[in-house]
């Protein structure tokens, strides 16, 4: 077979995993094929993932108290799972995306703070909080952002909130009409992986 450099080769279409390929194994040249290379990222959990909400309004514990946020629907699972209604576990460790999106509510009059943040293992993470302002009965805000974290096998994150006041709640809402729509989670969270270590 002649020398072709590789912009002067023809595409490939769909990769069975027969193809081979070089790579160099400690110091020597050896084939490999891609199905190999696609066995490291399935060994490693490349991938694992978890998507979770709850159908449930979640109140306060108290003024200024430590709210674990929980849920009680698993949407999508492989290898991140959900422990004791609120951790969601690892089994692999490996650098994760953690994003979520929560209906937080205040159901008196005034204003009101409400701090959001992260915790790993029980453990505040440092620089994740933040605060939301809620002014009059009823009102709404939508509490949404992602953190990018470091997790070992085992580990598991919380999301935890905390206000000065019993009135703010995490709401949550059943199917609606008029139109037809879905019903809205107190809580919509996902974590996963973008790389393993």
């Amino acid at each position: 077979m002649s020398a072709v450099q590789i912009p002067n080769l023809g595409a490939a279409i769909a990769l069975n995993g027969s193809e081979q390929l070089e790579a160099v194994q400690a110091g020597t040249s050896v084939r490999v094929t891609t199905q190999q290379i696609a066995n490291l990222s399935v060994g490693s959990n490349f991938g694992a993932h978890g998507a979770f909400h709850n159908t449930l309004t979640q109140t306060s514990v108290g003024a200024n108290q430590i709210n674990k946020v929980a849920y009680n629907t698993t949407t999508l699972s492989d290898g991140v799972s959900v422990a004791s209604g609120s951790q969601i576990a690892v089994i692999n460790s490996g650098i994760y995306n953690f994003e979520f999106s929560a209906q937080i509510e205040k159901t008196s009059g005034g204003s009101d703070n409400v701090d959001v943040w992260l915790q790993i293992n029980g453990a505040n993470v440092s620089d994740t909080n933040t605060r939301i302002a809620l002014t009059g009965g009823n009102a709404k805000q939508v509490a949404a952002w992602n953190f990018l974290i470091q997790l070992t096998a085992g580990q598991y994150v919380e999301l935890c909130w905390s206000s000065p006041s019993t009135a703010v709640q995490l709401h949550a809402e059943g199917p609606q009409v008029t139109p037809t729509r879905p019903g809205i989670p107190s809580i919509i969270a996902s974590l996963f992986m973008v790389k393993p270590l």
